[in-house]
């Protein structure tokens, strides 16, 4: 339980954002020895175990529903003053793999106001798990928002359309491996786009051109690269929100 973990305030939180998509919890209570333990829901598949390679590069319409219920949770997530800080396709709990989705572990997430909680512009940026994580923690911005969230969910996207991860992670604690995949296809980010985040600058970057998603997403519907790509931006205050996400066209005609 060392910081940013905290069970305690993952009670609290889960409390707080219970909705039709988020894991619900139906208790929580200390066992002989002490420990807390939280009561949920089975449910047999994570997102991960679902994932498979796509043959057509159409997303089925069944993936295309879990990632309306996951985007329909962080809205709702967000609107309550929560970044969940974790996305991953792991954290994200399958009934069936034609859904429905639920979105689960928030053993790190952020809630405003939370007793347990960093304050606001000074949050932990060891967050996020390796090539999920956003380039605003990678350079040190400690007031992050809920567009952290938002570049994690782009990058699930991807990977539920091709099979992969969407960059390279390296092992934990070489972010700049990770910086030099995402460098290598959103192209190295300009001063404009980055002066502001506190550890830009401290390194002398190789200049690499912005690769199209064609050539990012080989093969995949041309939905998924507009959805993706409204996602996956350098610049945390230009990516989609998840109530933007939920009118994208992918998530038309959906039932």
């Amino acid at each position: 339980m060392q910081p940013p973990h905290n069970s305690a305030r993952e009670v609290r939180l889960l409390h707080r954002t219970a909705s039709s998509h988020v894991v619900p919890i139906h208790d929580a209570f200390r066992d002989g020895a002490g420990h807390l333990v939280l009561v949920m829901p089975f449910l047999p598949l994570s997102l991960d175990q679902a994932i498979t390679q796509p043959k057509s590069g159409v997303m089925s319409v069944s993936m295309r529903r879990c990632m309306r219920d996951i985007f329909a949770a962080l809205a709702y997530v967000h609107s309550q003053g929560v970044i969940h800080r974790d996305i991953k396709p792991s954290n994200i709990l399958l009934h069936s793999t034609d859904g429905p989705a639920y979105l689960a572990d928030f053993g790190i997430a952020w809630g405003e106001g939370d007793a347990d909680s960093e304050p606001k512009e000074r949050k932990i940026t060891d967050v996020g798990t390796t090539c999920y994580r956003a380039p605003e923690v990678l350079f040190g911005d400690t007031a992050y928002g809920t567009a952290f969230d938002m570049w994690a969910m782009g990058c699930v996207v991807a990977e539920v359309a091709t099979g992969r991860e969407l960059w390279e992670g390296g092992a934990v604690g070489t972010e700049l491996v990770l910086v030099g995949s995402i460098m290598q296809g959103l192209g190295t980010p300009t001063a404009e786009e980055m002066g502001s985040l506190p550890d830009w600058g401290k390194i002398e970057f190789k200049r690499y051109e912005k690769r199209n998603w064609e050539e990012l997403l080989p093969g995949v519907e041309a939905d998924v690269w507009d959805l993706v790509s409204g996602l996956v931006k350098w610049s945390a205050s230009e990516r989609l929100t998840a109530e933007d996400a939920l009118k994208h066209p992918l998530f038309e005609g959906l039932d």
